[in-house]
């Protein structure tokens, strides 16, 4: 004779290990997301470039925007060939996009530092996901920003993504701009400025470091020989909302521009008339 018993399991402990597992998925999913297992890709050119590293601290009245009290430090990260011509080097300025850091994209910036010029990457605190200051203190991404960004919903009115895009690419405008004023006024550290021609200054980005190296390029044509837009919408050309609709920019823009899409998104430009993109 066999005997079976059955255990009633409480239904508030199914609901427990439920939540519990949900949460463990949960992070697995964005730890692999955020940190994926795979390792560095080599761009071929390493031996060929050499790398250094500075802080620019800039004044900053927006409280959540300081890293100290009415200051903004971000890092710079260098990369210009190993063995420097007699004569300076044009320079790349880099953004990059949402979440990344001044590493975020080290095979392009060593592949173009191969090819003859200095590049300078930065990274912005509160918008990277971690940032490490020059006195060892890491600055971790504002979740509120980075909660907007993943769920940004194309159903919000035009004046309300407008008003998010602005505020957005506002921070990493101004942490470039002063990258750039410092460079034109020759307050970088000294073995990166003398071999810097200011006459050839370009700017570059990914998405929203593509973005706000393309308002800059508008704002400040003549400071500059162009732009490399990676994957980046063109925030800066959108006026206002009329109609629930952007109204953009009529003028050409003032600079040669380089646009760079990905295979996920240039099948899908033609269907995106009207938007920031």
């Amino acid at each position: 004779m066999v005997v079976v018993i059955r255990k009633r399991i409480r239904p508030w402990l199914k609901k427990l290990v439920l939540l519990l597992g949900t949460i463990f998925l949960q992070m697995i999913f964005w730890g692999l997301f955020l940190f994926p297992p795979f390792g560095q890709i080599s761009s071929g050119v390493e031996d060929q470039v050499q790398t250094t590293r500075f802080f620019l601290k800039r004044p900053c009245t927006e409280p959540a925007e300081q890293t100290e009290s009415g200051l903004r430090e971000f890092p710079v990260c260098v990369w210009m060939p190993k063995t420097l011509p007699s004569t300076p080097l044009p320079v790349v300025l880099y953004s990059p996009g949402a979440f990344g850091g001044e590493n975020a994209n080290t095979i392009l910036c060593e592949t173009i530092a191969s090819n003859g010029y200095m590049v300078l990457a930065m990274s912005h605190p509160y918008h990277s996901i971690s940032t490490k200051l020059s006195d060892g203190r890491s600055i971790p991404i504002d979740l509120t920003f980075m909660k907007d960004v993943m769920t940004n919903p194309h159903d919000l009115p035009r004046s309300a993504q407008l008003s998010r895009f602005r505020t957005w690419v506002g921070m990493q405008v101004g942490d470039m701009t002063f990258l750039l004023d410092a460079l034109q006024n020759g307050a970088l550290p000294e073995a990166v400025q003398k071999n810097i021609d200011a006459r050839q200054i370009f700017l570059s980005g990914h998405s929203l470091g593509g973005a706000a190296a393309l308002e800059i390029g508008r704002k400040r044509a003549s400071d500059l020989k162009g732009v490399i837009a990676l994957e980046s919408p063109y925030f800066c050309d959108i006026l206002d909302v009329n109609d629930n609709q952007f109204r953009y920019v009529q003028e050409d823009y003032p600079l040669p521009v380089l646009n760079i899409y990905s295979d996920a998104l240039w099948p899908r430009l033609p269907n995106m008339a009207g938007t920031e993109y």
